[in-house]
């Protein structure tokens, strides 16, 4: 055999006795590229698609997927699913020890505290309420702990709590005011045994009031609304 034929035979091979072909050694290492593409780096990456967390074929009551946890120096937030004691499948949120469940078979949001998050029908916001106690007299002003987003829909009761002299008191919005943003004025009557008067003695009432929640401004350089 010639130099030149046994040289042409050996051009699919790689020198010093290497037994894989060339095209070959393109095909797996294409493969694995494909691979390594295929792949989130560690340290920062966006992927397409959906991420499965299989939790294998446990159903019994209480097992949890795997968790999701973020780590904030030495603090850790999580999130995973779980069936509840009655079957129902739920999400679980959570950061340190306050864990928010929402469960799909209830149809609920249940809070840290274990009790369902109260809905409302009103679709133009988030609305917030506020319970508090104070003092107050015939034509006194009070202002909500906390502002509110809107003057629109912004409604408040109220009950006497000790009216410090034993007469019945009836509570209501001061003539010509209703209640905005930021509060309102009240008229306070008082039965004196034979007539209702104006209440001048400082009584305390509970206040319940609410409303669309202020705006919050977020990370993400936008407002919660």
């Amino acid at each position: 055999m010639s130099t030149d034929v046994f040289a042409s035979t050996l051009t699919g091979y790689q020198p010093a006795g290497d037994y894989a072909t060339n095209n070959s050694l393109r095909e797996e290492i294409q493969k694995t590229q494909d691979i390594t593409d295929g792949k989130l780096n560690k340290a920062g990456d966006t992927g397409t698609g959906d991420q499965i967390l299989d939790s294998g074929n446990d159903a019994s009551t209480w097992s949890s997927s795997p968790q999701r946890i973020f780590r904030i120096n030495d603090h850790l937030v999580r999130t995973f699913g779980q069936i509840d004691g009655n079957g129902n499948i739920q999400l679980l949120i959570g950061a340190e020890k306050a864990v928010w469940a929402f469960n799909g078979g209830h149809k609920t949001i249940v809070t840290p505290t274990n009790n369902n998050l109260l809905e409302t029908s009103n679709l133009d916001g988030p609305r917030m309420r506020q319970c508090f106690r104070m003092s107050v007299v015939n034509g006194s002003h009070i202002s909500w702990p906390v502002p509110y987003g809107r003057d629109h829909l912004v409604t408040a009761s109220f009950t006497p709590v000790d009216n410090g002299n034993g007469y019945v008191h009836l509570i209501n919005y001061l003539n010509g005011s209703t209640p905005d943003r930021y509060g309102v004025s009240l008229a306070l009557m008082v039965w004196d045994s034979t007539k209702l008067v104006f209440e001048t003695s400082e009584t305390l009432i509970d206040v319940t009031v609410e409303g669309y929640a202020l705006p919050l401004h977020n990370d993400f350089g936008g407002d919660i609304v």
